[in-house]
């Protein structure tokens, strides 16, 4: 699975094709510790961080884009709704207008800030090694999701609503979905492999039992702290493994 986002370009000029308004362990890369999802790490396209002084109209214009995915992510994080055009424009502090020359369209513009997201809390991510101590592995498992989700669950929230009329959203939940079954599998291979014939089920259990719907449900419905949502992780996790 190569999944990749669509550059938008920073040097066209745009026609908008239509404006929607919206409501809407360590890092040596060992191929046996797959990373964080690749295909949304970069930046949304010309938007590097860039020096105000002395910029030229393509770096002003990369920085703009940026401030802009920034100011969705605002508004899914202090609101817990998609934001409209408008109060991007005015959070950004441009106008509706620049929005669109920017960005084709509010999937575009979804797309940049995915991307944006991914960005600041996936890089970096690994697989818990394999040849840990089970306790370890455990532990360190539960402590690298509560960790991503405690710092992603107030815009991931608002993205599930988003996935459903937005492909592109959709997309970067199925995405990083993926990955983190794929660390699973690393992480735990020897308790799944000796699993045998019952070993998808085992790796759907784990899963499930780490997944962010869970976690959502122990911290937001049960009202948990994180230190005990992680308790309810490593119990149900040493519950499934142990042998």
């Amino acid at each position: 699975m190569n999944p990749e986002v669509p550059a938008t370009s920073a040097d066209s000029a745009r026609t908008p094709r239509r404006r929607v308004d919206g409501s809407g362990g360590d890092d040596r890369g060992d191929a046996r510790r797959p990373a964080g999802p690749r295909w949304l790490v970069p930046s949304p396209a010309g938007c590097e961080r860039v020096a105000e002084k002395g910029e030229t109209p393509t770096v002003r214009g990369a920085r703009t884009r940026r401030r802009i995915a920034e100011s969705v992510l605002d508004v899914l994080r202090e609101q817990g709704r998609a934001p409209t055009a408008k109060e991007v424009a005015s959070r950004a502090g441009v106008s509706v207008r620049l929005v669109f020359h920017h960005f084709d369209d509010m999937d575009a513009l979804y797309r940049a800030a995915m991307s944006m997201q991914m960005e600041r809390h996936w890089r970096g991510l690994r697989a818990v090694p394999s040849d840990l101590p089970l306790d370890q592995r455990i532990a360190r498992t539960t402590a690298q999701r509560a960790k991503l989700f405690d710092a992603t669950s107030a815009v991931r929230r608002t993205a599930v609503l988003l996935a459903t009329r937005h492909a592109d959203v959709a997309h970067a939940l199925t995405t990083s979905n993926t990955f983190l079954r794929s660390w699973l599998e690393v992480t735990f291979s020897s308790e799944l492999e000796a699993a045998g014939r019952a070993r998808g089920d085992l790796l759907a259990a784990i899963e499930v039992a780490t997944s962010w719907e869970v976690w959502e449900r122990l911290r937001r419905e049960q009202g948990l702290s994180s230190a005990a949502a992680r308790r309810v992780l490593v119990r149900t996790l040493h519950a499934l493994l142990d042998g």
